[in-house]
């Protein structure tokens, strides 16, 4: 595809193209035009073109694949000369209208309007003023009109009757979706969508112009296709999101802009970009980088944007950077290619040779051109890239760093040289700071917690350092001057000053550098003050001597041994204050007034200094050295009250304030050794005023509290003096002064008691915390000893509550299966009418149910089956319960068995057979003595086993008993039924007594040979066959179970087929079961 250049006999020609082509844009804007020719609009490649035939001379095509604008010349489709901007995926162009009054803008194709930049023509006479016309008649209502195109400016018109109000019109079509926002004379800014850039309108020619002979193949690069270009963008690296725009340039001669342009963005956190594929005549391109950048000095995003550029040679190369070297050199390079005939090429060499050079930086070894340095990727030129972008930077803001840059372009434009010796040492005098303050490794740092590269940030130490002590004149650090002082003797630098260890009128600074020793290294540093100021002074100076200093003459230095700062009254008393001169005075005289200053400890600074005496100094001064403490007054001050005392406790007396007390000769000044003396005055005869030299006593002197001071005795204090201690614990004694109060030694000392005391005896912190009552009445109250407290009192006796009194003599008892555990009702041991309950341990008043009751339902007894209200009720979660059908309960013992019991009429019996241990294992037995009512002594054995001595028969049919055994194995509680109440029992079972009576007794399981049916065990008594033993055998499980009875040797027999009660004689050593029933 050639480029769209015409013959001069062909030009003519073209402007019917070019008005037949305005005619069409305009008609994409709206306009009533009656061209028939048509656009064949966007298509994807040259392949979809039709054919350019006279038909369709003047239309045109956009070639997405080229970003190109074609147009049909009648005989072949040719390039129009446009400017074209490329952003993401949308491509706008710009082309010249044809009476050069502007352009018009398509973007992806459609045209978005037209941007007028006025015609230069002759300037044309004022014409005259015209006559005012007539005012027209007032027209006819008309039709809607089409809408129209837009025109041009026209005059204001008279002002015309208020027309009807028109028709609503139609809804537009949906738009391309890019507009022009605004608009100037050279740039337009377009909007599509989220993208928004700037279309550059001049310095672009309108067809490439053709090299001439003159003019090297080198500048006159062509690229034979398409390109893509990526780079990175740093001052530090460009913040994603930021615009990067490429400017076709027409050769590497004239470097003018073709008017094609085609951007991208920033891509990536390190400032990467990628330009899509675009197709460009010229190799040579212009790139412009316009956003927010990372800091390097401060670690942060800029806050606001910045412009940087590059000019490169895309010939050969698909990346190309932008940074502070290919943005300094532009304008230099510009100047050697248009007006000195160098090459691009040659042109950059020399600008970047002079560049670098300008910073102290020798650029010979660096590889690639500018546009090739990376300050994030270590290597020398990424070095001195970082190292520049540092030392410009510095601690300016966008706007000043702006204005550095435009100013040093500029500088270096047309002799490669920066003349601004001023803006030389600014730069390097912030680069000493910053490097001599530890500022560098912190800007490592922060390029390194980017973590943007994988390798360290290139070594740009070195050339900042450089760069300073060569601007300043400071010479190298060595062995050869250690120690030495240095003054920056560049007249342009904030640090100037004219000699290196004194200060001198003129100079521009006070600070001054030092070459210090690191190891084996060497380095310059700041000096402090005292090694400037010290510096020139004569070694023999003799030691407490004091000198203004050489450098901060407004500084004075003592020598102690080394020199050190001091005070200018070190200089005016002509006496240093040192170490050994740590509490004494000196006096100078001010207008006829002797003023007095005190040695003593200064600060960090200055460790020993002059200062003004206090208050208490001044007063004491000629006090001179007391024998032991003692009192006096003020020599200035009157008023003040002074002690002598060792305040140490290690002799180190010294005055301190105290109070008009401290004089008073029977009291003596109130010190640490007089601690807690009591002292009295008398004031009459029979009465006197008592002091306490306390701690307690915050009595303030000038902000400060006094350590010790006597105050007004307490009751206690005066009343107690002299008693002393080794007193029995609980003695208590009346006042001294006041007879009237009691008072109780206790834990080594005296405290405050009660009247009741006398009267009940101390209440001592033993007592109390076994709440121990009085062991006698007091006006018929009993009380109680409290840790309770007055103000003046630790304990004291308090009227014991009714239920402490009533119940005091039963908590023994209020436990499980105690006296009253079982619910039993506690009537109170003082007060008879309060009724108590125990329950948890602790008795509690009983409520008004329990006490009709007259027992309660409590935890202890959960389940357990009692007589309440004239009936059996059952104890459920606290509550007595009645339940439909027979009542049957349990009942927990103090051996830890617990046993089913069932209601048989008016009784409770158990409904298991005892299974409790006598005392003695099975097969022993002991002996008892019990006391008859005769009171006779009678003895009894006792003993139980299981049946055959096997546990398994205890478990499933209980323990085989003694006679004595059985007696007195019944839990509190219950007892071994007697026989009228079998015989209730039975009666309940079976009025008749007939032969079926056994069955209702017995339980349905164990009984040999036996068919079971509904008549057994129909009272649930559940008798099971547990045999017995007969003084040698056991005998008859599964067969027969034997019940003992209270009588002599009556026993209770239950067999396979019948009962009986027999009161026969049997062995009091044999064994049988035990059912207990409730008393």
């Amino acid at each position: 595809m050639k480029p769209f250049a015409l013959s001069s006999s062909r030009r003519r020609g073209s402007v019917h193209f070019s008005l037949a082509l305005a005619a069409l844009l305009l008609a994409a804007c709206g306009d009533d035009i009656t061209e028939i020719n048509a656009n064949v609009g966007a298509i994807k490649s040259t392949d979809d073109l039709p054919a350019c035939t006279e038909d369709i001379a003047g239309q045109t095509a956009f070639v997405k694949e080229t970003h190109e604008f074609l147009g049909c010349d009648g005989k072949e489709w040719v390039a129009l000369g446009v400017n074209t901007v490329s952003v993401g995926d949308n491509v706008c162009t710009s082309t010249s209208l044809n009476d050069g009054t502007g352009f018009e803008i398509f973007c992806n194709g459609e045209s978005i309007g037209t941007v007028r930049n006025g015609k230069n023509g002759a300037d044309g006479k004022d014409g005259a003023k015209g006559d005012k016309g007539d005012d027209g008649a007032k027209g006819e209502k008309g039709d809607d009109g089409a809408p129209g195109t837009n025109g041009t400016n026209g005059k204001d018109g008279a002002p015309g009757t208020d027309g009807t109000n028109g028709k609503d019109g139609t809804n537009g079509t949906n738009g391309t979706g890019c507009k022009i926002q605004e608009a100037s004379a050279l740039t337009a800014t377009i909007a599509c969508g989220s993208e928004t850039f700037t279309m550059d309108l001049t310095g672009y020619a309108d067809q490439p112009e053709v090299c001439d002979a003159n003019v090297s193949a080198e500048d006159c690069a062509t690229l034979d296709s398409a390109i893509s270009l990526s780079g990175v963008s740093q001052k530090g690296p460009f913040v994603t999101g930021t615009d990067i725009t490429a400017y076709e340039l027409q050769n590497g001669r004239s470097l003018k802009q073709t008017g094609k342009t085609f951007g991208g963005k920033i891509e990536r956190a390190d400032g990467t970009f990628d330009i899509k594929t675009v197709k460009l005549n010229s190799a040579f391109a212009y790139i412009v980088a316009d956003g927010f950048y990372r800091n390097e000095v401060t670690g942060e995003n800029s806050s606001a944007a910045i412009k940087l550029r590059a000019l490169t040679n895309l010939k050969g190369r698909s990346s190309a950077n932008i940074n502070l070297v290919t943005h300094l050199e532009y304008d230099r390079v510009q100047y050697l290619v248009t007006r000195k005939d160098s090459s691009v090429t040659k042109a950059k060499m020399a600008a970047e040779k002079e560049l670098f050079t300008a910073f102290g930086i020798n650029n010979s070894g660096f590889e690639g051109m500018a546009e090739d340095l990376n300050v994030l990727k270590e290597g020398k030129g990424n070095a001195a890239l970082l190292a520049i972008s540092v030392l410009l930077q510095g601690d300016r803001n966008e706007s000043e760093l702006t204005a550095l840059l435009a100013s040093l372009s500029v500088d270096l434009g047309d002799n490669g040289q920066w003349d601004n010796v001023k803006q030389r040492a600014q730069i390097a005098d912030w680069a000493m700071k910053t490097d001599l303050n530890g500022g560098l490794p912190k800007i490592r740092a922060n390029v390194e917690g980017w973590k943007l590269a994988d390798s360290k940030a290139p070594a740009f130490e070195g050339h900042v350092t450089n760069f300073w002590m060569q601007e300043l004149g400071v010479d190298t650090c060595s062995s050869d001057n250690e120690g030495a002082l240095f003054a920056v003797k560049n007249k342009n630098s904030a640090y100037y000053a004219a000699n290196d260890s004194a200060y001198t009128d003129g100079d521009s600074s006070l600070v001054r550098l030092i070459c210090a020793a690191s190891g084996n290294s060497f380095a310059w540093r700041f000096a402090t003050d005292i090694e400037k100021d010290t510096a020139a002074f004569d070694p023999s100076i003799a030691n407490a001597a004091a000198m203004s200093g050489n450098v901060n003459t407004n500084f004075v230095y003592v020598k102690e041994g080394a020199w050190r700062r001091g005070t200018e009254l070190d200089v005016a008393l002509k006496n240093s204050c040192v170490a050994d001169s740590v509490g004494k005075a000196d006096s100078i005289i001010v207008n006829e007034e002797t003023m007095w200053y005190i040695c003593g400890k200064g600060n960090a600074s200055v460790p020993y200094a002059w200062r003004a005496p206090t208050t208490a100094e001044a007063d004491t001064v000629g006090f001179g050295t007391p024998d032991g403490e003692v009192a006096r007054v003020g020599n200035v001050d009157e008023s003040h009250i002074y002690v002598y005392e060792d305040t140490s406790g290690k002799g180190g007396y010294a005055w301190r304030r105290g109070t008009d007390l401290d004089l008073v000769p029977d009291l003596g000044p109130c010190t640490k050794n007089w601690l807690n003396k009591v002292q009295g005055l008398p004031i009459t005869n029979n009465s006197s005023v008592w002091y306490t030299c306390a701690v307690n006593k915050i009595i303030y002197v000038n902000g400060m509290q006094l350590p010790y001071a006597w105050r007004e005795a307490t009751d206690i204090e005066k009343d107690t003096v002299g008693w002393g201690k080794g007193i029995i614990t609980g003695q208590i004694k009346p006042g001294n002064v006041n007879k009237d109060l009691i008072y109780v030694f206790e834990n080594g000392s005296w405290r405050h008691g009660t009247a009741l005391d006398r009267y009940l005896g101390a209440c001592t912190e033993t007592k109390a915390a076994r709440r121990d009552t009085s062991t006698s009445n007091y006006k018929n109250e009993y009380y109680v000893c409290t840790p309770q407290s007055t103000p003046d009192t630790l304990r004291k006796w308090v009227v014991a509550p009714d239920i402490y009194n009533d119940t005091i003599g039963s908590q023994a008892e209020c436990k499980a299966f105690g006296k009253y555990g079982d619910g039993t009702i506690l009537v109170g041991r003082v007060n008879q009418q309060n009724k108590y309950v125990c329950e948890n341990g602790v008795f509690r008043a009983a409520t008004s149910a329990e006490i009709t009751a007259n027992r309660a339902c409590v935890g202890y007894i959960q389940n357990h089956i009692f007589k309440v209200n004239g009936g059996f009720s059952k104890c459920v979660n606290k509550e007595w319960t009645r339940p439909n059908g027979r009542l049957m309960g349990t009942l927990k013992t103090s051996d830890g068995q617990e046993y089913k019991t069932v209601v048989i009429g008016e009784l409770q019996w158990m409904q298991q057979n005892l299974n409790r241990m006598t005392g003695a294992d099975s097969g022993e037995s002991r002996t008892v003595r019990l006391i008859d009512s005769n009171k006779d002594t009678v003895l009894y054995t006792y003993s139980s086993s299981c049946y055959k001595h096997e546990q398994s028969n205890c478990d499933k049919y209980g323990r085989l008993y003694s006679r004595d055994a059985s007696r007195i194995i019944c839990p509190t509680g219950w007892h071994l039924p007697t026989k009228a109440e079998w015989m209730e029992m039975l009666y309940v079972a079976d009025a008749d007594y007939d032969s079926t009576l056994a069955y209702k007794l017995k339980a349905k399981n164990s009984w040999q040979g036996e068919t079971f049916d509904d008549r057994w065990d129909e009272v649930s008594f559940s008798a099971l066959p547990a045999g017995g033993f007969w003084s040698q055998f056991y005998s008859q499980i599964e067969q027969a179970i034997y019940f003992w009875l209270p009588s002599e040797y009556g026993i209770m027999a239950i067999t396979n087929h019948w009962y009986f009660i027999k009161g026969a004689h049997h062995s009091p050593t044999n064994q049988f079961s035990v059912r207990c029933v409730q008393d």
